[in-house]
């Protein structure tokens, strides 16, 4: 099983329009009328497509196992044990664990990120158009948020106990009652409702993990509510699962959660291979590259939280009305009174990365936010305290190390002057180098570059 921190959800399809999607206000031109909301009691039992694999589904029967205020907590039968929970199988304990956690993060999260969509679109003329309708009417659970769980995409084996975390699917925003296809195939798979779906086998194996799996995957709910729906803004991946790092890291507090149950412990993986990506730049088709992605984004957004502003920081970027590098640009210059650009930033950052006192990740963000007597705070932690990951990065790589990383294994991996890892990745992807130690010297210094280079691509000289 991976650790917290390296742990993968894969992203799920988005639903692809083919050209502008419009909008019907005629309500009547409807293809389905409302129909009510049912006030659903534990032990009611109701179908639900569930994934099979990350872009398969399939209906299932859930028992209803827990309800909260504004929320209900459904598990797939055939994951449930009355007994002493084993293998992918949940029971009752570990379904009110998860009930008494999510009444916590609930409207923490609301309060730093803002709210999910209260709204379904139904899909018309073959998906060409479409109409507005309240969740709280035409969704069978209304506006209550739904917890799915159940062994996501099928994949627990009793022999090395892995499992896929948890997911957020936009297509449970969408309705159709005529079967679509090509990139709208998905719609046919919707639960109309809010929808989080949360691995049993995980909230057995890792209650920890399980906590911040759903305060993670709610963001990403909250983010499309945010975007989608409410600015039709189009986020990109890497700033939505910054946001979602940061929801995790802001809640370590609340749950007295160690670091290492937490996105810090993505730390080793950024100091072994944040080359493999920028820190604007989400994925890959490898695994090393997605767990790259992960740690370098979850470690800029650190930074920013810890700089400038903390949750108040997060909920200026959350909810302003720009996405991804403007919307970070705007949040920080709005909360801190200041005029930087993103490159400015970015040149900070690297300050950060390669031991200043000044721009560091050690130092405790600010907490001039609250809500429910809870301020949200996120502590300092020292990026050169984490070692490099023993694997194939670090063996590909360890000849060109510069001491004395060869020997301490500790910070980011700093390379030989002449030595590049790999292609330097777009959106301010970055490697360092040592040029060594400049003598004893009584007057100014000038060092020269050669003209020659690759353009977009820009050298950084720190003198510590």
């Amino acid at each position: 099983m991976e650790s917290a921190s390296e742990k993968i959800t894969e992203d799920c399809p988005r639903i692809d329009f083919d050209g502008e999607l419009k909008e019907v206000f005629d309500s009547s031109r409807s293809a389905e009328s409302a129909r009510a909301a049912v006030n659903f009691e534990v032990g009611a039992e109701k179908e639900f497509f569930v994934r099979n694999t990350s872009t398969t589904f399939e209906k299932k029967k859930a028992t209803l196992r827990a309800k909260g205020d504004n929320f209900y907590i459904w598990v797939v039968n055939e994951d449930f044990t009355d007994g002493e929970a084993s293998g992918k199988n949940i029971n009752q304990a570990g379904v009110d664990a998860v009930k008494e956690n999510f009444g916590t993060i609930y409207s923490l999260v609301r309060n730093v990120f803002g709210e999910e969509p209260e709204q379904i679109l139904e899909l018309i003329d073959g998906g060409k158009r479409f109409v507005r309708k309240a969740i709280s009417d035409f969704s069978e659970t209304g506006s209550n948020l739904n917890i799915v769980m159940s062994d996501i995409d099928l994949d627990y084996t009793d022999d090395d106990g892995t499992y896929t975390a948890g997911y957020f699917w936009e297509k449970d925003f969408y309705y159709s009652k005529e079967e679509l296809s090509g990139g709208l195939a998905y719609v046919n798979g919707s639960n109309v409702g809010k929808y989080l779906y949360i691995d049993t086998a995980m909230a057995r194996i890792n209650p920890e993990d399980t906590i911040l799996t759903v305060a993670h995957e709610f963001q990403h709910m909250v983010n499309c509510g945010m975007n989608y729906f409410r600015t039709k803004a189009s986020p990109e991946t890497w700033y939505d699962e910054m946001l979602s790092m940061l929801c995790e890291d802001m809640m370590q507090a609340k749950f007295e959660l160690e670091d290492d149950a937490t996105p810090k412990q993505r730390t080793s993986r950024f100091n072994t291979s944040y080359f493999n990506s920028g820190i604007c730049r989400w994925g890959g088709d490898s695994t090393s590259a997605k767990l790259a992605s992960y740690a370098n984004v979850y470690t800029f957004g650190a930074w920013l939280a810890r700089q400038y502003g903390g949750a108040q920081l997060v909920e200026y970027i959350a909810k302003n009305e720009s996405v991804d590098v403007e919307a970070i640009v705007k949040a920080v210059n709005a909360v801190n009174s200041t005029n930087l650009t993103f490159r400015e930033l970015f040149k900070k950052f690297l300050l950060a990365v390669t031991g200043s006192s000044t721009y560091t990740h050690n130092k405790d963000a600010a907490t001039n936010l609250s809500c429910d007597g809870y301020n949200y705070p996120m502590t300092g932690y020292n990026i050169f305290d984490y070692g490099i990951l023993l694997g194939a990065d670090y063996n590909d790589h360890k000849a060109n190390y510069v001491e004395p990383m060869k020997t301490t294994l500790k910070g980011p991996a700093v390379f030989m002057p002449n030595y590049i890892p790999g292609a330097i990745s777009d959106n301010y992807g970055f490697t360092l180098h040592d040029l060594g130690e400049l003598p004893e010297v009584t007057e100014d210094v000038t060092v020269g570059f050669a003209e020659e280079g690759v353009a977009n691509l820009y050298m950084y000289l720190i003198v510590q």
